[in-house]
């Protein structure tokens, strides 16, 4: 579980996507594939979205690609079946959590209170998401939060553009970030994967340059 957690920390970008077709997840899957961004996650909200997850684990094996919007074991279970590689959910479910450990799933939950986050640490996780971010104060909320929990780490959600990419990144205790701004020319009736590449590319770069 905990070597999922480094691999994402360590590619930094966790970009999303909501497909509507077969096509569509795999033509972005092999746009990022082509910038060199190792990390997805398909948000399980559609009907035929396990197996589009499927079929995306099955083309695309060098890729580390999980399952977003979890939110029951029910579907925590068809994401594992399916082949998701980790986990992550908009909030915190204590059996949810367990349900991920009991059968060595990586899970991410999400937080956005000092509360949720006490709740999170009894589990022995150390990783979370804060979600939705940008919504409740961004990168000053973030710094005020690290105080009390300095083991804890984040993945930013929600919000999260070219723009301020960078002052999350520079934060010590985000580990990563993730979004839809690199999907989002895809997802149009007319999509553009040319410029669904050069967004991950350019996200590659800028952790590069921040981390090194």
């Amino acid at each position: 579980m905990f070597e999922v957690f480094e691999k994402i920390m360590t590619i930094g970008i966790v970009p999303e996507i909501d497909p509507k077709s077969e096509e569509q997840a795999l033509a972005f899957l092999e746009a990022i594939s082509r910038a060199g961004l190792g990390c997805a996650k398909i948000a399980m909200r559609s009907e035929g979205a396990e197996d589009l997850l499927r079929k995306a684990r099955q083309q695309f094996p060098q890729l580390l690609i999980g399952a977003g919007t979890i939110l029951s074991v029910l579907k925590g279970e068809a994401a594992m079946h399916a082949g998701a590689q980790f986990l992550t959910s908009p909030g915190f479910d204590f059996d949810l959590v367990d349900w991920c450990f009991e059968h060595s799933l990586p899970i991410i939950p999400s937080v956005t209170t000092p509360s949720e986050i006490m709740h999170v640490m009894k589990t022995g996780l150390r990783l979370v998401q804060f979600f939705p971010v940008e919504a409740i104060g961004g990168v000053p909320v973030l710094r005020s939060i690290s105080a009390p929990f300095p083991e804890m780490r984040y993945i930013a959600a929600g919000g999260i553009n070219p723009f301020n990419l960078e002052s999350y990144l520079r934060l010590p205790i985000v580990a990563g970030v993730t979004g839809t701004w690199i999907s989002a020319p895809g997802m149009t009736k007319d999509p553009d994967w040319a410029a669904v590449e050069a967004l991950a590319r350019s996200a590659v770069e800028t952790v590069k340059k921040i981390r090194g």
